[in-house]
């Protein structure tokens, strides 16, 4: 549908856990994925994030944001992210014929860590941040997003101009996305 293959495992809320930043690599290299994103809390009560972006390095192609408890611990101010793991908060990258960002783009890749409001993934109504919005009116290819932990979403949604692949992924619960194909859906993972 979109017509280049790459493939994005999507991934939020890791929270210190480095034994499932190490299933995360496992299952991206069994799943041919051609890139790791991950949307925020990395640490776990402002500890671990380096141990857990180490870890993801290891993959060698991890595009990411911060999260609020990322933010909260003021971990961005103490951990340089190893080679191998790109923070775009508040840039853009382009990567493989895609943009990569943490800021609204048209028909880009966008990672949020708190999702917007949507009227297709309802607990974002109440949960999400109101301020992004305007986010979704930029028509980005896909938004990654993460925080609610719960009931993980992927859904493909028409737009004003073309479609949106919404992908929320839940506390130890990863998206596998095929750009190709626009598409998504749930990875099981170990433990």
């Amino acid at each position: 549908m979109v017509g280049a293959d790459m493939k994005i495992l999507h991934a939020s809320d890791i929270h210190g856990d480095v034994l499932y930043a190490w299933e995360l690599v496992r299952v991206a290299r069994k799943l041919g994925a051609d890139i790791i994103c991950c949307t925020g809390d990395f640490c776990y009560r402002g500890e671990k994030a380096a141990d857990v972006l180490r870890v993801l390095a290891e993959f060698g192609n991890v595009v990411a944001v911060w999260g609020d408890d990322d933010e909260y611990y003021r971990v961005p101010s103490k951990v340089d992210p190893p080679d191998g793991v790109e923070f775009v908060d508040e840039r853009r990258l382009r990567l493989n014929g895609f943009v990569f960002s943490g800021i609204p783009t048209r028909r880009g890749i966008v990672l949020t860590h708190v999702p917007p409001p949507s009227f297709f993934d309802p607990p974002t109504l109440l949960l999400g941040d109101a301020r992004k919005r305007r986010w979704l009116k930029e028509e980005p290819l896909c938004l990654l997003c993460g925080h609610l932990h719960f009931f993980p979403k992927v859904r493909l949604v028409r737009t004003g101009n073309g479609l949106l692949l919404w992908s929320r992924a839940g506390a130890r619960k990863p998206v596998l996305i095929d750009l190709e194909r626009l598409s998504g859906k749930i990875v099981k993972i170990r433990g």
